[in-house]
């Protein structure tokens, strides 16, 4: 049992790890996005960089640039904004424990 727990953590552990590289390289992406004015198209790059957010979040990853994200989408489509808060308040009640 404590070799199955000892196997877990470490992939629990690479995983993370890879998720950290996923948001290095989608930084420079992401980065611009955020300081650049909204324009046509745009609304599409975004949702597409929220999916790949969606994933580091689940390790725990990624909040600060996904919320900057969501805040420029509200600007360009607001129903799409509404769709990705939905699915991070459904990530994070699915993260809570049930009573």
């Amino acid at each position: 049992m404590q070799d199955l727990l000892s196997n877990l953590r470490a992939i629990g552990k690479e995983l993370q790890a890879l998720m950290a590289q996923k948001l290095e390289i989608l930084q420079p992406e992401i980065q611009y996005q955020i300081k650049t004015p909204a324009m046509a198209g745009d609304g599409q790059r975004i949702e597409h960089l929220l999916d790949q957010l969606l994933d580091c979040l689940l390790m725990g990853i990624g909040q600060q640039e996904f919320v900057q994200l969501l805040t420029k989408l509200k600007t360009i489509d607001p129903e799409a904004e509404a769709f990705y808060l939905k699915e991070l308040e459904d990530m994070q009640s699915d993260e809570l424990p049930e009573s």
